[in-house]
Parts: C-alpha cells; structure tokens; sequence
C-alpha cells in the first residue's frame, strides 16, 4: 500500500466495493442497485480507515509494536477475516440458497475478507502511531458503520430489512432477475 499513490488506492477500493457490484448486478440481475445503507456508506467509512492507516505507514513507516508486525497477529486477523467471510456466505445460504446473487458471492467472498483484514490490521498503525484526529476519525467511522449494519438489519413494516436487499426491492415493487445474464427490469403489476 505504500508504493502507490493515494489516487490509485482510493479508485481500487472504490472500483471493489461498488463498481463490480453494480457492473455484476446490472448483467446478471438486470439493474444495478445497492439498498444497504452500510455498503454505501459504511463502507467509505472502512475505505477512510485504509487510508487513514497507509498514509501513517507513508509518513512514519512501521508500526512500532513487535506484535502487531508478527506472522501470527497477521494470521490472526486473516482468520477473522475469513470468519467475518464464512458468517455473511451461512447467513445468505439460509435465506438466499448456496451464496446468493453472483454479486453477493464476490462481495462475501472477496471483498469482506480484504477489506475486513485491511482494517484490522491497520488499526494498531493508527492507534500506535496515528495523531489524536486519526483515532477518532477512526472510531467514529468504525461506529457508524456499525450503527448502519444495525439499521440496515431491522426489519421494518414491510417484514424486509436492506441487508436483504432483492426482498427490500420486492416488498416495494421492483422485482429483479435472479443471477441470469438478463437486462430485464420488471416492475409489478396492480
């Protein structure tokens, strides 16, 4: 992260965290969309963090602390990352069947286990070595994200929730096609 420019970095998570997205969702759903206050949001909380993080490692190189530059605090987080991974994949078999819609899998498979061990692992640099505004721009985007999967997780009177988004878009009358390669928006008819 250090040897590139902050443009670059910032365009590869933006291009992950909704570009493939919305690219997947339009061929094979028929439109792009992301109902998740937390994906949207969130998650440029999350990309801050990143920067945040590889900007103190630009300026003041390694993170001072013996055990958070260890193998096995690196292995650690990639386990919690793969954890975080393993917990979205169980949760959309239950409600979605084996991985959900093609963007969901690449979301669950690739892009929280990046993005989850980026932050993670970064969170010692900014906290060992990061001024007083960096921590706490970084627990505030680490909250508010939390606080908009929490929102994003309630169901409301429809009994949908946005962390569900194609039933959040079915309760309020926009049906997709479900991972076919398809251009088809349908709207239902009264």
């Amino acid at each position: 992260m250090v040897y590139f420019p902050d443009w670059f970095l910032i365009f590869v998570m933006l291009f992950m965290g909704y570009g493939v997205l919305f690219l997947l969702r339009d061929h094979f759903e028929g439109f792009y969309y992301n109902v998740s206050f937390a994906a949207v949001i969130g998650d440029i909380g999350l990309i801050s963090i990143v920067m945040i993080g590889a900007g103190i490692l630009k300026i003041q190189g390694m993170v001072s602390a013996d055990w958070a530059r260890s193998g096995y605090c690196h292995l650690i987080c990639a386990a919690a990352a793969i954890g975080a991974s393993a917990f979205l994949l169980t949760r959309v078999r239950r409600q979605q069947g084996w991985f959900g819609e093609y963007a969901d899998r690449l979301h669950n498979i690739v892009i929280v286990p990046v993005f989850s061990y980026l932050v993670v692992t970064l969170l010692p640099v900014i906290f060992y070595q990061g001024n007083s505004f960096e921590k706490k721009a970084t627990i505030f985007f680490i909250a508010a994200w939390a606080a908009l999967v929490i929102i994003d997780g309630r169901t409301d009177k429809k009994g949908t929730n946005r962390l569900d988004q194609q039933p959040w878009l079915a309760a309020r009358g926009v049906f997709l096609r479900s991972s076919r390669p398809s251009r088809i928006f349908q709207r239902k008819k009264k």
